[in-house]
């Protein structure tokens, strides 16, 4: 019995790639060539730093959800120059 190809998708996803870059979205390597985005908060680093996930405040998840909003309002500023 053959056996289904591991990417069967590949095809698609190719296609999908393709039509992306000609709608005018980036590749990676010109994403790369526009310099840095800016860094996104980083949900693993407050777990870590606050003992497991179930030990986050509210303060932290606070101070969290601002520096993420500030790092989305960055992100458009950031993309919209580009």
């Amino acid at each position: 019995m053959a056996r289904p190809h591991p990417l069967p998708l590949a095809r698609k996803w190719r296609e999908n790639y393709r039509r992306w870059v000609r709608e005018g979205c980036p590749t990676s390597e010109q994403e790369a060539a526009r310099g840095a985005a800016p860094a996104a908060s980083d949900l693993q680093t407050l777990v870590k730093r606050a003992g497991g996930y179930q030990h986050i405040t509210a303060e932290q998840w606070a101070e969290f959800d601002r520096q993420r909003a500030d790092w989305e309002a960055r992100r458009r500023d950031y993309v919209r120059r580009t």
